[in-house]
């Protein structure tokens, strides 16, 4: 009999069968029934969000995950024995071997590739699978469906549906952290027009961008705003305390890094949002094209897979290629072509990072909610918005052309409207003019180039807290990644 073992409460047993998420116990049956050609139907007609589907019987295992593995799980097989769980630490004290090159790539980009975890011989089972595994026999399919590429996508009738769907199945309030970016202000407005009772919450340095940007937008929609403050600091030493600890623990699925982004803020709030549901718009910029590029003028003369590396392995590396990670890329990409049959790159990019990043780091922040034994969902991740993404010509949302272009035409209320965010237009001529100055003195005096992540991009990021985003892209000022890769190498350092 496999021995099923899950360490989030959100998992719940019926029998042989273990259900997370939003699916019914009769729905989860019917779903274990059901042909692969059939389940992706199914999800859009049902009105399902988010899931994760295990039914255990002697020698034999059925495992469904949903389009983005909401809810980590882990395979080992043994010559004896199958063990499912949801947490790699339950196999880290059973063998001192560990997975290298995954490992390394955790190190330079946050998270491991395709179903491998840090231990060899324990697997991650990726979006859209069935798994079968009879008599210790592993078999794999998936049930995401190829449609003739479109080249438009109905948002209104999209977001139609979330305000139905979030009506009916959320009957308490929602905690709604809110910034001055498209996707939770779109979630805010989907949230008020399904008549919810809504809170937001911004959290950062009182002036940041974000920050007024997610109280201006809390007064539009009509909602309460409160706002966390917190320095660096204080952030800091959370991250040494025993909770944050057992944090990271909890988190660890064995793929990429903890995602930390509101852990403080969730910890210090917990009694005030327990009988909420926390709604995030963590990747909908990624789903509605934000992380697509046109390709640039170097990046045509590279490969496909020196493309992909450069674009993710940015935590520690300068310069060059380790040919290591080249072979990994390389096996993740033909994997992803036999799974998705991708039509183009750029297509194959979009599969490569929803399989990777957003599926494992992103999705680990919502190990938080988890931790607090907190109800949460992520609306972007849900089929009705999700599949109609997956089923664009992914030439027409880069940039998210497309959603961008649909906020702006029905933003009646002004609410996307960047220009009212800000009274501090001053700020941009300084900026631009610093940033200038900056690149002369970099070619005049060389020398103070290395003081360009010490000193020189976190007193620009300072001035940007206060400036338009659209400036901010414009500028394109290099993200500060120090702290990132700090904890990408603790991560490596606590698991070798």
């Amino acid at each position: 009999m496999p021995l099923v073992k899950f360490i989030s409460s959100k998992w719940k047993k019926y029998g042989n069968i273990f259900i997370a998420g939003d699916l019914t116990l009769e729905q989860g049956k019917l779903l274990l029934t059901k042909n692969c050609d059939d389940i992706f139907s199914y999800l859009l007609e049902n009105d399902v969000t988010h899931f994760g589907l295990v039914k255990a019987e002697e020698n034999n295992l059925r495992i469904i995950t949903d389009p983005v593995s909401s809810y980590p799980v882990l395979v080992k097989i043994n010559p004896n024995n199958i063990y499912v769980t949801d947490n790699i630490e339950t196999f880290k004290n059973t063998t001192k071997t560990r997975n290298q090159i995954a490992l390394k790539s955790i190190l330079h980009a946050g998270y491991c590739l395709g179903t491998d975890t840090i231990i060899p011989g324990v697997k991650w089972i990726s979006p859209f699978s069935i798994i079968e595994i009879n008599q210790n026999k592993f078999s794999e399919k998936y049930y995401y469906q190829n449609y003739k590429l479109k080249n438009k996508i109905n948002y209104k009738k999209i977001e139609n549906k979330i305000v139905e769907i979030c009506a009916k199945k959320i009957s308490e309030s929602v905690t709604l952290p809110l910034s001055a970016g498209y996707d939770s202000k779109f979630l805010g407005r989907i949230l008020k027009n399904s008549k919810i009772n809504l809170n937001t919450l911004s959290y950062g340095p009182k002036k940041a961008w974000d920050v007024e940007g997610g109280k201006v937008a809390a007064k539009i929609i009509g909602a309460s705003w409160v706002h966390y403050n917190y320095r660096r600091r204080q952030h800091k030493q959370f991250c040494k305390t025993f909770i944050f600890e057992r944090l990271k623990s909890f988190s660890n699925t064995g793929v990429s890094m903890f995602y930390y982004q509101d852990a403080k803020i969730i910890s210090i709030n917990t009694s005030k949002i327990l009988n909420s549901t926390l709604i995030n718009g963590n990747t909908g910029d990624f789903i509605s094209g934000g992380h697509l590029k046109e390709k640039t003028n170097n990046s045509g003369d590279l490969s496909l897979e020196k493309q992909i590396y450069e674009n993710i392995y940015k935590l520690w590396m300068k310069t060059g290629f380790d040919n290591d990670l080249l072979e990994y890329i390389e096996k993740e990409i033909q994997r992803l072509k036999i799974k998705y049959n991708p039509s183009s790159e750029l297509e194959l990019k979009y599969f490569f990072e929803l399989e990777n990043r957003q599926s494992k780091y992103v999705l680990s922040g919502q190990r938080i909610y988890d931790f607090f034994n907190l109800n949460w969902s992520l609306p972007f991740w849900w089929p009705v918005f999700l599949f109609p993404h997956l089923n664009v010509d992914k030439k027409y949302i880069i940039n998210q052309a497309l959603f961008e272009k649909y906020l702006i035409k029905n933003d009646f209320d002004y609410l996307f409207n960047a220009k009212i965010y800000s009274k501090r237009h001053s700020r941009y001529f300084i900026v631009k003019v610093l940033r200038k100055l900056f690149k002369i003195l970099k070619y005049v005096v060389p020398s103070v180039s290395k003081w360009e992540n010490t000193i020189f991009i976190p007193f620009f990021s300072t001035l940007h807290q206060t400036a338009s985003y659209n400036l901010i892209q414009r500028i394109q000022m290099p993200p500060i990644k120090k702290e990132t890769a700090y904890w990408a190498k603790v991560y490596v350092e606590e698991n070798c």
